[in-house]
């Protein structure tokens, strides 16, 4: 398992390493590669040395997790391009319970929504994190979270008119 043959240790090269199948399968999700499960589920739950502080292990956890963070985000969009909105919906809700203000994991959040036709479940993403963002750091989403929502205000717009009245024998 440690290879000790030099001035340093080092892992043998057979040994499997969380982290280099997390790198791997990221690259793989980015270059439009078909994301094997068992895989990714690696992107929901590695987390590096939990529980650890030395200031070493902190950067490391840090560097981890953005890299699964980049992972669930591009492999919801690659979930909805392929239309499996509930898949992508999963993956962009692991990565904003991993970081709730990271703006790109809303905003592919919210795509999903819009995509999956749940327009009251994009409004309240919407909303929420608009005033989590507004409580917590004094700020609004940028103007491209904003477009998002477009075609759920059209939406709404559409719904809220009434419609038209029609002659029945019923009247």
């Amino acid at each position: 398992m440690v290879d000790s043959r030099h001035d340093y240790l080092s892992l043998e090269p057979d040994v499997e390493v969380d982290f280099n199948k997390i790198r791997w399968l990221v690259a793989d999700i980015r270059d439009g590669g078909p994301a094997a499960s068992d895989l990714a589920q690696l992107l929901y739950h590695a987390d590096l040395l939990p529980g650890w502080y030395d200031d070493w292990v902190i950067f490391e956890q840090e560097r981890v997790q953005q890299l699964r963070l980049d992972g669930l985000e591009a492999l919801a969009l690659h979930y909805l391009q392929m239309g499996d909105t509930a898949c992508a919906t999963e993956a962009a809700l692991a990565a904003t319970s991993i970081e709730p203000l990271r703006e790109s994991a809303q905003l592919v959040l919210l795509k999903c929504h819009v995509q999956a036709g749940n327009h009251v479940s994009a409004m309240q993403t919407f909303h929420d994190f608009r005033v989590r963002l507004n409580r917590e750091l004094g700020v609004r989403p940028s103007s491209i979270f904003a477009s998002v929502m477009d075609p759920v205000h059209s939406f709404q717009v559409s719904e809220a008119q009434p419609p038209p009245r029609s002659r029945t024998a019923f009247q």
